[in-house]
């Protein structure tokens, strides 16, 4: 593997990152809340022989600068479009889990000069209907004295039984090294009002890959995006770069041959 890379983020930030192989076009990997990069390996072993792969540490995550703030959407992708100027990147494909899906598509919404194609996997790109019910309460739970419990809680619900249970605490074990001030404040996002017309600005094609239990409506996609790809792993849940790789490395595959055509 390459050595780690840093760049400075407009405020002074410092971001860190992997640089690995050669080849067009290049793959932006994407983690999602409280991850790292360490979660998007397997697709970065894959894809390394044949592209470069950029798999960066959002701020406040892994071996990145970790301020209190801010975390919304247009600080993030900023990072995103300068990442991408630093490195002399065009025409990428950026693949993101997750809260990464979502940044996905900001960034190529933001700038489609940059961004050939999306692929989201197991993403909340659109904002949760039932938002108001449940919200509240877990900005309440996470700002209370027991919220690392909250915080395990909230990602706990994220697995099924079939899942292995010892990539199950490899998981609870990774997002607990995130400071507590980063999950609260990534939480906002799901009120950002921007999630639909994000979609409708898209002019790249898109890939949503669901886990068993799918986390946007596959109807209100297709209407604010036509053209959109959906697939659907076998036995595989939220954390499916690290439960079913191979499953989604021929779907990320096809995807760059069938819509882009990547040889």
């Amino acid at each position: 593997m390459s050595p780690a890379r840093e760049i400075r983020a407009r405020d002074g930030v410092r971001l860190v990152l992997d640089d690995l192989g050669h080849g067009d076009p290049p793959l932006l990997l994407l983690h999602g809340n409280s991850c790292d990069a360490a979660f998007l390996e397997p697709l970065a072993e894959h894809f390394s022989p044949r592209h470069r792969v950029i798999v960066p540490d959002l701020r406040g995550h892994g071996r990145s600068d970790k301020p209190e703030g801010p975390y919304d959407f247009k600080t993030l992708v900023g990072d995103l479009s300068l990442l991408c100027r630093e490195l002399d990147l065009r025409g990428l494909v950026v693949v993101g889990h997750s809260l990464g899906g979502a940044l996905a598509v900001r960034l190529a919404a933001f700038r489609p000069d940059l961004v050939a194609g999306v692929v989201a996997l197991d993403s909340r790109l659109l904002s949760p209907p039932d938002l108001d019910l449940w919200l509240p309460g877990l900005r309440d739970r996470l700002r209370a004295e027991s919220a690392p419990l909250a915080a395990r809680a909230f990602f706990e619900a994220m697995f099924t039984p079939e899942d292995d249970p010892a990539l199950r605490e490899w998981v609870l074990s990774r997002v607990r090294a995130t400071p507590p001030h980063v999950l609260p404040a990534l939480i906002e996002l799901y009120a950002d009002p921007g999630y639909e017309q994000a979609l409708r600005d898209l002019r790249c094609p898109l890939l949503c890959v669901f886990s068993d239990h799918p986390r946007v409506d596959s109807r209100a996609l297709r209407r604010l995006v036509p053209g959109v790809v959906l697939a659907q792993v076998a036995c595989g849940g939220h954390f499916l770069t690290l439960e079913v790789p191979e499953q989604v490395n021929a779907m990320i595959a096809r995807f760059l041959r069938i819509k882009l055509g990547v040889s």
